[in-house]
């Protein structure tokens, strides 16, 4: 039962990890779209190619952006094809219009960068099985890559990162919406808070991805609760007793 249950939980927090990231991309995609011919005179303004030049490496840039969120989010698709392919393609679009548009020259976008990018790793070795993967790449899946797959699946069940990060990214997502409405703003405002947004996405996408490899989040949970249900019932025991609950407990601080 609570194997059928760590399973349910791995795949829903891997897939709202995932899908957070397919909606950072989906939302870029389309304000580059509604705004397309700006990014076409700016890219012909710093390249110096012609009008065709830029529209073909915006189109291609999309294009790969689209079928690759298409693949991460389909199961028939990357259970097929692997993750790993469109996760590098995502990663290097990325990194690309953080050259073109000298995104590194901004702290937040780097951070956002970032974190986007650790997702996508995330994303690229824990998405599907390792016979999917290794068959999208080509290569088999040993040594290092599985000592770290290893080491980070060890390090999320240590630190019951199924129990700790998911109450950790509603506050981070609730505070985005109200914090950073930036559906509410034009102009300069519009992208400032847009940014931020964004970043406490990337965030709540990485936690969440992490938090699908915890092992054991069932176990930590009851192990919670009986700990909790001891105190309590040594507290109301002891306090029967003596009249009061033993130093150090919540209700005698």
């Amino acid at each position: 039962m609570e194997l059928a249950v760590d399973k349910s939980f791995t795949r829903l927090t891997s897939d709202a990890g995932t899908g957070a990231v397919a909606l950072l991309f989906t939302d870029e995609l389309r304000l580059r779209f509604k705004n397309f011919n700006s990014h076409r005179l700016y890219l012909n303004a710093i390249l110096g190619f012609g009008s065709g030049v830029s529209v073909a490496l915006l189109m291609v840039l999309s294009l790969a952006q689209v079928v690759s969120c298409v693949v991460l989010i389909v199961p028939s698709l990357y259970n097929r094809m692997g993750t790993a392919v469109p996760s590098v393609a995502l990663g290097s679009t990325l990194a690309l219009e953080m050259l073109l548009y000298h995104g590194f020259n901004d702290n937040e976008l780097t951070y956002k960068a970032f974190l986007i990018e650790a997702a996508l790793f995330l994303i690229g070795i824990f998405r599907n099985h390792r016979k999917a993967a290794s068959e999208a790449i080509g290569v088999p899946l040993h040594g290092r890559l599985l000592a770290v797959e290893a080491h980070v699946r060890k390090a999320c069940t240590k630190i019951r990162a199924g129990l700790v990060f998911p109450p950790i990214c509603f506050v981070v997502c609730l505070r985005a919406m109200i914090k950073y409405n930036f559906w509410s703003y034009t102009g300069t405002a519009f992208e400032i808070n847009r940014t931020s947004f964004c970043t406490g996405i990337a965030q709540s996408a990485v936690m969440m991805l992490l938090s699908s490899q915890d092992r054991s989040p069932t176990v930590h949970l009851l192990d919670n609760a009986r700990l909790m249900f001891k105190a309590h019932i040594y507290n109301r025991l002891y306090k029967a007793a003596w009249g009061r609950v033993p130093d150090g407990a919540k209700k005698h601080l």
